[in-house]
This record gives structure tokens, C-alpha cells and sequence, in this order.
């Protein structure tokens, strides 16, 4: 009670509480703001600024964006390494195995080209005994028919001619492995012929018949030889 009376009974304050009284304030405000304000700017809503992240949180989410990506990353140069081994190994394999097959091709040329140089060795020596050999045998035929000295004695010297140009080429050609028999048997009846036709031209030269005998029978067996070595020679071919 208030020690005036006369002001008691003007007033009588009842008591409200603190949040009323605080939600009376603050609609009164908003009401003076909604009188006082513009009509034109009640059409522009009501802008409210947010908060700028903090820089803590910026290099946060920097950071998180990083590691992800660095995990992907990681991952897709992981597949990229496992399959780029593969493909290598696989290009390894492959490679050898073209080493071994290119390998095995140089092996087979080489086989070849061996061969083929053995072939032409062959076929030089046989060329040059079917050269020489073929006027030696008519030079021996052309002796067993003459009949006067001036023929034989022609046909001897022509022989010893033949089977001396015969025994040069035979030294000097190549020799294949498998006819080195047959070629030292032609080597030694080509010497016995040369000397026995030699011993005949003298016989004839001094009209020395146990010569012209002797060197004639020495023909026979040296041309039996050569005969022979012939024969071995078409034995070493096949």
C-alpha cells in the first residue's frame, strides 16, 4: 500500500510477469515499425546476412576435399599400375616367344644357306670331272684305233694334253666332304695315266716297243682306275 491514498486509488498496478511484459515491448516495436515504414518497402523481403565461415572451418573442408580426391587418385593409379604390369608382362611373353621363333627361322637360313653352298660345291666338282673326264675317254678310245705312228702318236700327245689339264683342275676345285674318297682315287689314276702315256709317246719317239708294251698296259690299269674313281664318285652322290 503507497503512503498517498489519493494516488492508490488512481492506479492499480497488477504485477505480470517478466516475459509478457517483454513480448509487450517487442510487439509494440514491430507495430511502430509496420506504421512508420514505407509501403514500397514492404515488397522486398527481409535480407538476412548469414555468418562467413571461420577460416578453421574453410581449411577443414579443404583438407576433406583433398583427402578424398587423393584416394581416388590413389585407387585409379593403383588399377593403372596393375594393368599397365599386365600388359607388359603379356608383351614379354609375347616377345620371347618371337625371339625363340626368330631364332629358330635364323637357325633354319642358316641351315639352308649351308646346304645350298654345299649343293654348289657339288655341283662345281661333278661339272669339272664331266668336263674333263669326257675327252680323257676319247683320247684312251682314239689310241686303242689308230693304226700308223702319225695317228697314235697324235692321239697320245692329245691324251697327255687332256689328263694333265684334267689333273690341274682337279687339284684346284673345291672338294666336297663326301667326295674326298672318290677324289683321291681319281687323283692317283690321272697320276698313272699321265705317266704311263708319257712312257708310251717315248716308246713310240724311240721306237721302243717293250716301252710302247709297257706304257700301253699302264693306260689300261690307270684308265680302270679312273674308271673306278668314277664310280665312286656317282656312289658319294646320292
Amino acid at each position: 500500500m503507497a503512503l498517498n491514498q489519493e494516488v492508490d486509488g488512481i492506479l492499480t498496478l497488477a504485477p505480470q510477469p517478466i516475459g509478457a511484459e517483454s513480448q509487450q515491448v517487442e510487439d509494440a516495436v514491430t507495430a511502430a515499425a509496420s506504421s512508420t515504414a514505407p509501403a514500397s518497402d514492404q515488397a522486398f523481403p527481409l535480407i538476412v546476412a548469414k555468418p562467413k565461415p571461420t577460416r578453421e572451418r574453410t581449411l577443414m573442408t579443404v583438407l576433406a576435399a583433398v583427402t578424398a580426391i587423393g584416394f581416388v587418385a590413389a585407387g585409379s593409379l593403383g588399377y593403372l599400375l596393375y594393368a599397365t604390369t599386365g600388359q607388359r608382362d603379356v608383351a614379354r611373353q609375347k616377345l620371347a616367344a618371337t625371339t625363340v621363333s626368330l631364332s629358330a627361322t635364323k637357325q633354319q637360313v642358316s641351315d639352308l644357306q649351308i646346304d645350298a653352298a654345299t649343293r654348289q660345291v657339288t655341283a662345281n666338282y661333278v661339272a669339272a670331272f664331266v668336263a674333263n673326264d669326257g675327252p680323257v675317254q676319247s683320247d684312251y678310245a682314239q689310241l686303242g684305233a689308230c693304226s700308223d705312228y702319225g695317228s697314235c702318236r697324235t692321239a697320245a700327245q692329245q691324251a697327255l694334253s687332256d689328263l694333265q689339264a684334267f689333273q690341274a683342275q682337279r687339284s684346284a676345285a673345291i672338294v666336297p666332304a663326301n667326295l674326298k674318297n672318290s677324289d683321291a682315287m681319281l687323283g692317283d689314276g690321272l697320276s698313272a695315266a699321265i705317266a704311263a702315256v708319257q712312257e708310251l709317246i717315248s716308246g713310240m719317239d724311240k721306237n721302243d716297243e717293250n716301252k710302247i708294251t709297257d706304257g700301253a698296259n699302264k693306260l689300261d690299269d690307270a684308265m680302270l682306275s679312273i674308271g673306278k674313281a668314277e664310280a665312286a664318285l656317282g656312289a658319294g652322290l646320292k
